[in-house]
């Protein structure tokens, strides 16, 4: 039987979209410096920082359910429209309220944006290759995190030029916009778009979600981020109180290690266990977080390669996980549903964090992000073994 082609000319087009809007996200590794510049009580900039998730937390849940392959491209155009709005607005957003009104309408733009790319990119992923389509994904979506925290720091523009860095990335924005009506619209796609009309949109979110399965990973998609927003919004000021110079670096690497892995595993993804993975990936991330404890320049690039190759292991098998266990029809509304508990957890990750740094310091904010990962870790331990058992279209604990 001829192997189905991964790198269909929409698959691409579509990474190349995506690829420029997560530019939009890397740069703002410098808001919590750029909040300190401004006349804004620091208590709240956590809750600053974490309301951007919180807008697609409330919106996505709603708007998944009926974005599809067909409306995908209207949607995107609408998503970056507001984006684009949002980030010029920045500029003029100085006060609390002002601010506040400004992170919604830019996370209510970017999460549209983002809830119809996922409806659009599992339309064309094969489903013998679900691993390597998610690590190319996530090699895609990783490489604006490498690249821009290093780039910022080496170009060192200083926390009053941030706005001037928001108005380029919104020029970036245009071609995303753009992009997705080169390919969307005509071509059939690997599997059935998501129609929730014959039964409702909650008879269809409750039959998904009956197959505990499908929680279990989106728990676990929820704590992994609840621990990776506290190291990737405080890592700058703790490194540079270590002696740590150009802290961007250490993301650098580790993005770095996180793309060469994910490049160099390919299709080899799909002929591993992808639960043990997952479980190996989490244990991992568990131990390279409570290490940031003893950062050094010394140790701050083995660090950076032992959460580096955590990372680079933990999206494409838990996102393959996912794919795999759902449904045809449910697939890109379980990737919606994973998208809706990570902006949750970067909503809560820095309000969290920034509680137990002002209590207790940045030892135990790395300690607590070692802690939710290895939650993480006896949960997949447990359903292990169904993941591997069960075929996608049967439900456990039905």
């Amino acid at each position: 039987m001829k192997k189905e082609s991964l790198l269909s000319r929409e698959f691409v087009i579509l990474n190349v979209s995506s690829f420029l809007a997560q530019i939009n996200m890397a740069v703002f590794y410098q808001l919590h410096q750029y909040l300190l510049t401004l006349p804004i009580n620091q208590k709240y900039s956590g809750f600053l920082i974490g309301v951007f998730s919180l807008s697609g937390v409330a919106m996505q849940p709603a708007l998944s359910p009926f974005v599809n392959e067909r409306n995908a491209r209207r949607t995107m155009l609408i998503g970056v429209l507001v984006t684009i709005g949002g980030l010029l607005m920045y500029r003029w957003a100085t006060s609390f309220p002002a601010l506040l009104l400004v992170r919604v309408i830019h996370g209510i733009g970017f999460i549209t944006f983002v809830t119809a790319m996922n409806a659009a990119l599992v339309a064309f992923i094969p489903t013998a290759r679900s691993g390597q389509a998610f690590g190319l994904i996530s090699v895609n979506m990783l490489i604006p995190m490498a690249v821009v925290p290093a780039l910022l720091g080496w170009l060192d523009l200083g926390p009053g030029r941030f706005v001037d860095v928001l108005t380029v990335t919104a020029a970036l924005m245009v071609p995303t916009a753009l992009l997705p009506f080169l390919v969307l619209g005509g071509k059939k796609s690997h599997g059935p778009t998501v129609e929730h009309k014959d039964k409702g949109v909650w008879h269809t979110i409750k039959e998904d979600l009956a197959d505990l399965r499908i929680p279990a990973l989106l728990m676990t998609n929820f704590l992994a981020f609840l621990a990776y927003t506290p190291v990737f919004f405080f890592f700058k000021e703790y490194a540079e109180g270590k002696g740590i110079q150009n802290p961007g670096t250490f993301f650098s690497v580790a993005m770095g290690a996180m793309i060469l892995i994910r490049l160099l595993g390919g299709a080899l993804f799909d002929h591993l266990s992808k639960p043990k993975m997952l479980v190996f990936a989490l244990s991992l991330l568990s131990v390279g977080y409570a290490l940031l404890v003893f950062a050094a320049p010394g140790i701050l690039l083995l660090l950076a390669l032992v959460l580096g190759v955590g990372w680079s292991l933990l999206m494409p098998f838990l996102n393959a996980l996912l794919f795999d266990c759902s449904p045809p029809a449910a697939r890109a509304l379980n990737l919606n549903l994973s998208m809706v508990l990570l902006q949750s957890a970067y909503f809560v990750g820095p309000i969290f964090g920034t509680l137990i740094l002002e209590s207790a310091g940045y030892s135990a904010v790395f300690l607590y992000c070692g802690f939710m990962t290895f939650i993480g870790v006896c949960l997949n331990l447990f359903f292990a073994k169904s993941y591997a058992a069960r075929q996608p279209h049967q439900v456990l604990g039905a």
